[in-house]
């Protein structure tokens, strides 16, 4: 459905007859045109974890006018059987100027490539500049300068949050192992190390042991709140334009039944096609399946007056392949787009 929108200027031509009398004649000229369609809601892509992406729809707008003309005027005899003289001026161009922003009459424009004066002509995007706004639109993504989305910027940020505690972990781990005066604690419990008199030594050990476990809690959670986050759908968008400029053509048509030549000189257009694409990072991608893959278990579940050396380091290992596997690259899933061009033309009716 297309709703059409008129606008119409009026005249106030006069016509002269031989013998004095003086005749009004009114005339509204077609000066403007505009062609919209109806808005249309899109449907939905539902992602598994029950967030929604509402498809683009097809939309059409498009206006035409003429402005600014020079006064036309029509002098001749009326013909047989009166022969009177009468002279006819138009001050906007002309009676049919407006025709031709309807009709088949709408006269072509060598090199335009998408603007044409006639509304009801369909729209063709030029083959070569979509190409071109695509390419641009999946570079924009490749470079990483595309809008990466709220999802993946918080999920990006919760991993990082994982640095710190991993990190002061793993060092607190490595410095048990290199005391040597500790060693003969590493695979005994706080328990078993309480049942007998407390040395310097089993009191270093156990200052370690009750260390690890806001570090372990902390990073259960992280590790926790990052497998929600990646069950979101992680969208990318890229965005490419293409541009042209194209001028100089003129076009001529004879109104046969109108004896009544038109011409456009001096015409231009500015053409753009624009392109929008949405891609997804892939649900089974080697570093979020390995995420959703790895089990902890919960530090607050545990007896942790049971917990040594030895079973924090095993607890700790599996999250190494983790990191890794978040380092590798990921493909993305195309999820929608849209082309749109937009076309301005200039030109001077004669």
């Amino acid at each position: 459905m297309v709703t059409t929108i008129h606008r119409y200027t009026p005249t106030n031509a006069k016509a002269y007859t031989e013998n004095g009398l003086v005749v009004d004649v009114n005339y509204s000229m077609h000066s403007y045109e505009s062609r919209k369609s109806d808005p249309v809601s899109g449907g939905w892509i539902t992602f598994p974890d029950g967030s929604k992406f509402r498809k683009p729809t097809a939309f059409t707008h498009r206006e035409s006018g003429v402005q600014g003309l020079t006064p036309y005027v029509q002098r001749g005899d009326t013909g047989a059987p009166d022969h009177n003289r009468r002279d006819i001026e138009y001050p906007l161009g002309g009676r049919f100027a407006g025709d031709y922003l309807l009709s088949s009459l709408c006269p072509s424009f060598p090199g335009n490539t998408i603007t044409q004066l006639n509304s009801t002509y369909p729209v063709e995007i030029p083959f070569e500049m979509e190409n071109e706004a695509v390419t641009k639109a999946l570079n924009d993504i490749a470079d990483q300068k595309a809008n990466i989305g709220e999802d993946l910027a918080t999920f990006r940020q919760t991993l990082r949050l994982l640095s710190n505690p991993c990190t002061t972990l793993l060092s607190s781990l490595k410095e048990a192992w290199g005391d040597k005066s500790i060693r003969k604690f590493l695979n005994r419990s706080i328990r078993d190390v309480k049942r007998n008199p407390i040395d310097f030594s089993a009191q270093k050990y156990l200052e370690y042991v009750y260390g690890w476990k806001p570090l372990v809690s902390d990073i259960y959670g992280i590790i926790e709140l990052a497998k929600q986050q990646g069950q979101r759908p992680f969208l990318l968008h890229g965005k490419g334009v293409s541009k042209r400029r194209l001028g100089g053509g003129t076009s001529n048509y004879h109104d046969f039944s109108e004896a009544n030549n038109v011409r456009w000189t001096s015409t231009q257009e500015d053409a753009k096609v624009s392109a929008h694409i949405y891609g997804r990072i892939d649900p089974d991608a080697q570093g979020l399946r390995t995420l959703n893959q790895l089990g902890l278990l919960n530090p607050l579940s545990l007896a942790w007056e049971l917990v040594s050396w030895s079973f924090v380091v095993d607890w700790f290992c599996p999250i190494g392949p983790v990191f890794n596997a978040l380092t590798a690259p990921v493909g993305l899933k195309f999820v929608s787009g849209t082309i749109s061009a937009k076309g301005q033309f200039r030109g001077q009716f004669e």
